[in-house]
């Protein structure tokens, strides 16, 4: 899709072109040819883009619509349509590339869908981590891995821990539940002992 702000010049001719005789071609460094200025005017670019190209390129104009939109609960399709088409000149099946391009996106987990609104979808940690490990030597990839593996040991134990930790405070409640219950049964046979002694 070309973009609606940027135009370019395109030089219009206003005249006639004009007639060169063959025999004055020798002469033709010497002759000055009074030439009329050319007018210019702005025209839009024009859809150069294979339809291919425009559709695989429909979804980062969707995701910069969400991000520019930046709608709390998501952006529903007729205002990404309204941004896409205020910004850029869409093709003539834009509605059905949109909604087709909508669907992929949501179907490949990098937009999510909720009541009609879509979000872009949280991007998980493992994608930052082989971005981060490319343009390392081996040895600085050997000392990443190890430090993501203690790292990794590390946040076990700290889960092994709040597991026991979890584990006595629910056998703490079950033995506060067991004594809340003897309170409640001997308050029952003390008030049903008392209304047997009232009702001599």
């Amino acid at each position: 899709m070309a973009l609606k702000k940027g135009r370019r010049v395109v030089p219009k001719l206003t005249a006639e072109p004009m007639d060169v005789d063959e025999k004055d071609m020798d002469n033709a460094h010497d002759t000055v040819i009074d030439v009329e200025p050319l007018a210019m005017a702005f025209e839009p670019l024009p859809f150069l883009e294979s339809p291919d190209k425009s559709v695989a390129r429909l979804d980062d104009l969707i995701v910069e619509a969400i991000r520019k939109l930046n709608e709390p609960s998501g952006s529903n399709k007729a205002v990404i349509s309204g941004y896409i088409e205020d910004q850029y000149w869409p093709p003539a099946d834009f509605q059905y590339l949109l909604s087709t391009k909508l669907k992929s996106l949501v179907n490949s987990g990098k937009l999510i869908k909720v009541n009609q609104k879509y979000r872009i979808a949280p991007s998980s940690s493992l994608g930052g981590i082989s971005t981060k490990m490319k343009g390392m030597t081996r040895e600085e990839a050997a000392a990443f891995a190890a430090k993501a593996v203690a790292e990794a040991e590390v946040a076990m134990a700290e889960a092994e821990e709040a597991a026991r930790v979890a584990e006595a405070a629910e056998n703490d409640a079950e033995a506060a539940k067991a004594f809340l219950d003897a309170v409640i049964l001997s308050m029952r046979n003390r008030n049903a002992a008392s209304m047997i002694l009232r009702a001599c």
